[in-house]
């Protein structure tokens, strides 16, 4: 069963993953969970609102995660990826490229399973595996 569930959590971010970067609103908005709460880089304090108005923004951007582990819980998993993220700032029109270590917490919801909270930390490049 850890398995399986390891798949589906996996599944589930790669979805993820895709649908922020080419904009797909209604597909992160059936992964997140209603009371969902995450917090930026910057420490700040988000809130699904707050994800579906980034994802439905003009940014263009690119995601690739490694490292990438599941951890199953009794209805729970914590999945753990170092993120690589490329882009072009909205504001400044200059590309930029960010590394994060991200912890997501998916929890099973009767029989789907939802994103509930996250959190996202800057690592430098030195990190970074080449």
């Amino acid at each position: 069963m850890p398995q399986t569930i390891t798949a589906a959590i996996l599944r589930l971010e790669e979805l993820l993953d895709e649908a922020e970067s080419h904009h797909h609103v209604a597909t992160v908005e059936k992964l997140i969970a209603e009371d969902y709460r995450g917090i930026t880089v910057g420490g700040a304090i988000i809130a699904k609102r707050d994800v579906l108005t980034a994802v439905g923004g003009t940014e263009e951007a690119s995601s690739q995660s490694t490292e990438r582990e599941v951890r199953v819980l009794e209805n729970a998993a914590v999945y753990t990826a170092l993120v690589l993220d490329r882009g072009i700032d909205s504001k400044t029109h200059e590309q930029y490229a960010l590394a994060t270590r991200v912890m997501d917490v998916w929890q099973k919801r009767g029989r789907e399973w939802k994103l509930v909270n996250d959190q996202a930390t800057g690592v430098t490049f030195d990190h970074v595996p080449q």
